[in-house]
């Protein structure tokens, strides 16, 4: 048994001679445009390769391509089982706290804390916080974050959950905003 989703797609694809428009044709409605024939295409290719997928596009190509909707099933929940499993190796890896100074709304800066216990890295961001007058939060593994407000004093601890990975974020509009840079 085949345990990769996007092999048993492509195979099924491929065994009706099926490109990747013809596909999304056959997905999509009779009114559909070239634009969103083409959008299709391109998700088809992407779960195709990369395993990303939403349930109603998986519902979608199971009625379409009329595949067995219980080896699907088994298929994807084996797949969700070893992308926990290797969530929860990369979540319990060591390492080194990071402290989170927001510099200015919506910016914020970031400050390894090599070889730094969890105690001292609080301390740490405390006395930064009470001293800069700033908003700071440590994370102190992947598992737990904890911030600072302006004076010092710790007013919440955010812990990783199987549904939700703490992030910096501001709020615009009433919804999470990120703005994320790399050196």
């Amino acid at each position: 048994m085949t345990e990769d989703f996007g092999e048993v797609l492509k195979g099924e694809r491929l065994t009706r001679g099926l490109r990747f428009g013809a596909l999304a044709r056959l997905i999509l409605d009779d009114d559909a445009t070239p634009k969103q024939i083409s959008r299709m295409a391109q998700r088809l290719v992407e779960v195709e390769r990369s395993g990303r997928r939403d349930k109603r596009l998986v519902a979608r190509l199971v009625q379409v391509l009329r595949l067995d909707p219980v080896l699907i099933g088994n298929i994807l929940a084996a797949e969700q089982a070893h992308e926990r499993e290797r969530w929860y190796e990369w979540l319990n890896e060591p390492v080194d706290p990071v402290m989170h100074i927001r510099a200015i709304p919506g910016v914020w800066i970031a400050k390894s804390l090599a070889a730094v216990s969890a105690d001292d890295a609080l301390r740490i961001a405390s006395e930064f916080a009470r001293e800069k007058r700033v908003v700071v939060c440590v994370a102190v593994d992947r598992r737990l974050a904890v911030w600072f407000d302006r004076f010092g004093h710790e007013y919440a601890r955010v812990a990783t959950t199987d549904d939700a990975q703490p992030q910096l974020h501001s709020i615009i509009g009433g919804r999470p905003f990120v703005i994320e840079s790399s050196k």
